[in-house]
């Protein structure tokens, strides 16, 4: 029989670990909160911290603000109220679980830290009335409260929260300093030549959208923005979609949708912001970034791994490396909870350019392994490579090719196989099955990758590489994303 001392302290340590597993791994979360008061005109505001935010606390996040239309707007502190916020934009995206974890774009991952304030009273008629300095202290309130990335904070509303985009960023030279980039839609605002002046001035990139249809808010009042900033010359031209159709439910005034909500391409009928970016409205966001001081401490380049002899190869190249002590190899069972495996000094180089950088893990997970590498800068900040997946028992006979995304030339791994000394034909084919570009090339070292050129000319979106042998049969298959 066992003590019973033993018993109990065998499950009191059991349901501790339980109790504090989000130690471990904290899962997004998606709070209404009435305190603090940000500002008098602020009923109270919806906060979302992404994944491992309270983990990752040598970590700084990109701040994204929405705004929202006059229909959202509250001034009774309960949470039925509050609830009314959640209606469209960022915030439904993410009540509804819909909010990508994260974005991979610059070379790096990013995770947003999300701020949706609901306003007491901001309309004047058809015109947004927000004072600008509501805007400036929920920005204030943010680098204060969290973990906030300065050089990437981002502004946007539909409607009459579109108004106070384009109001806030007009204000002043402050305010348009403030900000990496802005997204206003259905704007119910009016810039003067003097805030079309200031935006332009200070190189903030806009990007406006509007249905030509609507019947709330003039679509002229856009196109007159953007064209008083156009008028301006400014460095970073103004952007502007305008769809020809209504939103959801035959609304005429609701471009904010296929905005901020419905974000995967070919979704939405009459088209989205997806399809005529390209990228999802958050993924454009992140594109920018404000000051020298917000400059990446490293590009990541070619990051890969690869099924060497039942170990894990990884490698990655550095450009414009900065700041950076060293290198942490992590390994994961599940892509949530990470270890670490090793750390590597980082090369310091007074010549500059590309370093290279490799390592190997003899004792990778069965089946399934999952990598990433963490950035160390000296100032103890850091940032994470892609992650990388290998699947133990699949990639025994798989091949690696990176870089995925690519913007140029790939390189490809295969195994070893006995098929040294054939020749293989590359193919990259686009999703209509259309052969966009192929290379015949003879397979000697199955330890030195291909090179698989010409594919610079590729238009952004997703492709199928094939590897086919001399008779037409197809050895390996890979799916890769063009930047």
């Amino acid at each position: 029989m066992k003590p019973v001392f033993f018993t109990r302290t065998l499950l009191s340590l059991i349901f501790a670990i339980i109790l504090n597993s989000d130690v471990l791994a904290q899962a997004p979360s998606h709070t209404g909160r009435f305190s603090p008061t940000i500002d008098g005109n602020i009923n109270g505001f919806w906060e979302y911290l992404p994944r491992d935010y309270v983990i990752e606390t040598g970590r700084t996040y990109p701040l994204l603000i929405f705004i929202h239309a006059g229909g959202e707007m509250g001034s009774t502190p309960d949470m039925a109220t509050l609830n009314m916020v959640l209606r469209w934009g960022p915030p439904k995206l993410i009540n509804e679980g819909r909010f990508p974890d994260s974005f991979y774009v610059n070379n790096r991952w990013s995770k947003f830290v999300v701020l949706s304030p609901q306003i007491k009273n901001g309309l004047g008629g058809s015109g947004s009335t927000i004072d600008p300095n509501t805007i400036k202290a929920v920005i204030d309130y943010a680098k204060s409260a969290y973990r906030i990335d300065g050089n990437r904070v981002y502004l946007c509303g539909s409607s009459m929260g579109g108004g106070a985009t384009w109001d806030y960023s007009g204000a002043n030279n402050t305010a348009a300093n403030s900000l990496a980039a802005v997204i206003a839609v259905s704007g119910a605002g009016d810039l003067s030549n003097g805030e079309a002046n200031i935006i332009a001035n200070n190189s903030l990139p806009v990007l406006a959208v509007h249905n030509t249809v609507d019947n709330v808010v003039p679509v002229s009042r856009t196109q007159n923005n953007i064209a008083a900033i156009m008028n301006r010359n400014p460095a970073i031209v103004p952007k502007a979609i305008y769809f020809n159709s209504a939103g959801p439910g035959g609304d005429p005034h609701n471009a904010w949708s296929r905005t901020f909500e419905e974000i995967t391409p070919g979704s939405t009928v009459g088209g989205n912001v997806t399809d005529s970016l390209g990228v999802s409205v958050y993924e454009w966001f992140l594109r920018y970034q404000r000051g020298a001081a917000g400059a990446l401490p490293v590009t990541w380049k070619n990051v890969s791994a690869s099924l060497r002899n039942n170990a894990v190869y990884l490698q990655w190249d550095i450009d414009n490396q900065v700041n950076v002590s060293s290198y942490t190899i992590q390994r994961s069972i599940d892509g949530v909870q990470w270890v670490d495996l090793t750390t590597l000094a980082a090369t310091q180089s007074t010549a500059g350019g590309e370093l290279h950088y490799a390592y190997t893990d003899g004792q990778p997970y069965n089946p399934v392994s999952y990598y990433r590498i963490r950035e160390n800068d000296v100032d103890n900040r850091f940032s994470f490579s892609k992650v990388l997946t290998v699947n133990i028992a699949r990639d025994k006979d798989a091949i690696s090719v990176y870089p995925n995304p690519f913007a140029g030339q790939i390189k490809i791994l295969l195994p070893s196989n006995g098929r040294t000394g054939e020749y293989i034909t590359l193919r990259m084919t686009n999703s209509a099955g259309i052969v966009m570009q192929q290379q015949r090339v003879i397979f000697n070292d199955y330890s030195t990758p291909l090179s698989f050129g010409g594919l610079e000319k590729l238009s952004r979106g997703v492709y199928f590489m094939t590897v086919e042998n001399d008779k037409g049969v197809v050895l390996y298959r890979k799916n890769l994303v063009k930047e």
